[in-house]
């Protein structure tokens, strides 16, 4: 579509909103920055038209720490800190069912100053561009679908250093580990039941809810659908939504990697598919039977690029403390049909042609989604590019830790750095910001003198 006529579509989105909406008199702008933290602005209804037109912002958004703090300048096409443009993204003005009726949301995609060309820093874009170069390339159409693990917290709690369930309101306690517990479900039934009816009602396609492992631990999940875009904004907007209404209810929601030590953390697992242009799924043969050479090679792909993979799939320090034996995480470059042990499972599919996938169950819950997305189908690309072969599938628990996985901060930066896979395919020079940006973040994680530190080392006796 020409940017006249999707100009002229955005506004008539924009008057048909008003129109339905005519208590919202303010409008949340934002984009989801490197570490997948939503930023922007309250901007007055008014302004909207400008958000189609574009409004000026500042490239360092994208060189912020998860605090918000300023970093890297000097790195690419930020130095300087130069303009560029935000626009409202076409069909994402949504109303906010978790706040009062004079309140609206709508997404950003940032611009260079031409006002066509994406700004390659801005992580959506980032996805946007290597779709485009799939499209051009290989011509199939990419299924995806995510599952989000979270935490319901004591927020008192969380601020005194404790992480621990919120008392429900239903039964005046604490939540218990059990998986799939009905009970656990019911005893927070009522922020549980305001999440699926905000996220179905900004058109989210919410499916099964379940307790998992932790305690206050649950999982959604969104249906796969076939605009890999898309899916990765709802991801995004899902995981929004969750903190919002949880807030609301006077809980805390956290997407943290490892909250509890000793427990499992949370994970945010993938499921990817590709069909050709007659709707087939080339992951599966003989009629759904068996899996393809097409599903291998993408294996094989994504496999060799797991290890440069991890700075994103495990974005910070914590979310590394999540790979541990006996915690249902991988911790090797290993597959397997229906082995949850290991890092890319293909799902039990046998006589179902269209439901083979492979699930990427690496990511943690506060990893970016539209680069764990983009890494993963670099992986797909490249392994279907190059028929790689991924090794015989794992049959065993897959508990041994794999010395070729960079498992510590320091090797998953050094490993994103120095790999030649993934800069093909998001850049050299993205490859560079974002390297930069979590090097100097774990630096300053690293100057805080934590109270283990003073406990284990301060020595007052002789």
């Amino acid at each position: 579509m020409k940017n006249e006529d999707a100009h002229a579509s955005t506004l008539k989105e924009i008057a048909t909103f008003t129109r339905k909406h005519p208590r919202v008199t303010d409008v949340y702008g934002f984009f989801f920055d490197l570490s997948g933290i939503p930023r922007g602005k309250l901007y007055p209804v008014s302004y909207l038209q400008k958000l189609v037109e574009g409004a000026a912002a500042p490239r360092c958004c994208y060189v912020l720490n998860v605090l918000g703090e300023q970093q890297a300048f000097h790195v690419g096409n930020v130095e300087g800190d130069p303009d560029c443009l935000l626009r409202m993204i076409p069909g994402s003005l949504k109303s906010m069912p978790w706040a009062d009726g004079s309140l609206a949301q709508c997404q950003l995609q940032f611009f260079e100053n031409d006002g066509t060309t994406l700004l390659d820093i801005d992580p959506r874009n980032v996805l946007q561009k290597l779709l485009e170069r799939l499209a051009t390339e290989f011509k199939y159409k990419v299924v995806c679908a995510f599952e989000l693990e979270f935490f319901l917290c004591d927020i008192e709690a969380a601020r005194n250093g404790e992480i621990k369930p919120p008392v429900s309101a239903r039964n005046r306690r604490r939540d218990t580990r059990s998986i799939l517990g009905l009970d656990c479900l019911e005893s927070y039934q009522e922020v549980l039941q305001d999440i699926i009816f905000c996220a179905r009602a900004q058109g989210l396609p919410v499916a099964p809810v379940s307790a998992e492992m932790g305690r206050g631990q649950f999982e959604i999940t969104l249906n796969h659908h076939d605009d890999p875009l898309l899916m990765a904004d709802q991801t995004c907007m899902l995981q929004r939504i969750i903190r919002q209404v949880s807030l609301k209810h006077g809980m805390g929601a956290t997407f943290m990697s490892k909250p509890v030590s000793g427990e499992a953390g949370s994970g945010m697992h993938m499921h990817l598919s590709l069909l050709d242009q007659n709707g087939n799924n080339i992951f599966s043969s003989k009629g759904g039977t068996e899996a393809s050479d097409a599903l291998l090679h993408s294996i094989g792909g994504m496999l060799a690029a797991l290890p440069e993979s991890m700075l994103i799939l495990a974005p910070n320090v914590n979310a590394l403390r999540r790979f541990e034996t006996g915690q249902c995480v991988a911790v090797s470059r290993s597959w397997g049909i229906e082995n949850r042990s290991v890092a890319l499972r293909v799902p039990l599919a046998a006589g179902n042609e269209q439901a083979w996938r492979i699930e990427n169950r690496m990511a943690g819950g506060d990893a970016n989604v539209y680069l764990m997305l983009a890494a993963a189908l670099a992986g797909i690309h490249y392994g279907m590019r190059h028929k790689i072969d991924p090794g015989p599938a794992s049959t065993n628990f897959a508990e041994e830790v794999d010395a070729g996985m960079p498992l510590t901060f320091e090797r998953a930066l050094q490993a994103f750095k120095e790999g030649k896979i993934l800069a093909d395919y998001l850049g050299k020079d993205y490859i560079e910001l974002y390297s930069e940006v979590k090097r100097l973040e774990s630096a300053a994680f690293y100057e805080h003198i934590s109270q283990r530190e003073l406990d284990w080392f301060i020595r007052f006796e002789g």
